[in-house]
């Protein structure tokens, strides 16, 4: 078994903590009304959007028929699923 102060821990406990951080402002974000014809999303990688616009990974708008594959979609519907997953397992 690890310790508690092992490297490994530490970087397991930076791990979840940001990815409550970041399911926190997932569900912030899709309650947000966005433009017509445009959806939130979290870029896991850069993308160049069809007018040639650089997204930096992370929470943005893009045009809702060109999301790329690796991009979470943020919708109220799938942050409540994503809720409802994470309180199982607790």
């Amino acid at each position: 078994m690890a310790k508690p102060t092992s490297l490994a821990a530490q970087l397991k406990r930076d791990d979840e903590a940001e990815k409550l951080a970041q399911d926190k402002e997932d569900a912030e974000i899709a309650s947000r009304p966005s433009i017509d014809g445009k959806v939130w999303v979290r870029l896991m990688r850069p993308h160049y959007d069809s007018e040639n616009v650089l997204h930096e990974i992370g929470v943005t708008q893009l045009d809702a028929d060109a999301v790329p594959k690796s991009a979470k979609l943020l919708t109220k519907a799938q942050v409540a699923e994503a809720e409802a997953e994470t309180g199982d397992d607790e």
